[in-house]
């Protein structure tokens, strides 16, 4: 499936609208790849530049846009040090998603669609899986979850304090006669 494709079921299953779309200009992407000491899989960099910043309800409460890539690094190694696992990333490992105990990755290894892999933490340490045959198909997967769970937690949100507060609140003008 191409990228224009994955927007068009973005669109179709109400995730994400053009207009909810907000990407990543390439120079700062260049610049994450230098942070990281990585070339982005061109399958990446296309999602990135096209909706790495926002991309409707796609997401929900996971970590997956581009301002989140040195956290998402920063908790994998707080939950790796928490595990006492010495698990490493393999050589040109790019973590681009967190979700609770789950982190997941690719490799950059010049492939345009990398595979995705899945790591996660548990109270027996941390284990490994093959999660997405491609970027793409993970893409498309994320797209199909996310409209499946759209509405279930977008009238909330966290504050400062970490705590859940609806925000589907209406206030009414009293009636003035």
């Amino acid at each position: 499936m191409h990228f224009q494709q994955l927007t068009e079921l973005m669109s179709e299953l109400g995730v994400a609208q053009s207009q909810d779309l907000v990407g990543v200009p390439l120079s700062e992407i260049k610049n994450m790849e230098t942070f990281f000491g990585l070339r982005f899989p061109a399958s990446y960099v296309h999602f990135l530049h096209r909706c790495g910043r926002s991309a409707g309800h796609l997401a929900g409460w996971a970590a997956i846009y581009f301002d989140d890539l040195k956290e998402i690094a920063e908790e994998f190694e707080f939950h790796k040090t928490m595990a006492s696992s010495e698990l490493l990333l393999p050589s040109g490992g790019l973590l681009i998603a967190h979700y609770n105990q789950s982190f997941d990755y690719m490799i950059c290894d010049g492939a345009s669609e990398p595979t995705i892999y899945r790591i996660t933490f548990d109270d027996l340490g941390a284990h490994c899986e093959r999660f997405a045959n491609s970027h793409t198909d993970y893409l498309e997967a994320m797209i199909r979850k996310a409209a499946t769970e759209k509405g279930k937690v977008e009238p909330f949100f966290i504050d400062e304090c970490g705590n859940m507060i609806r925000d589907d609140l209406t206030s009414y003008a009293p009636a003035v006669d």
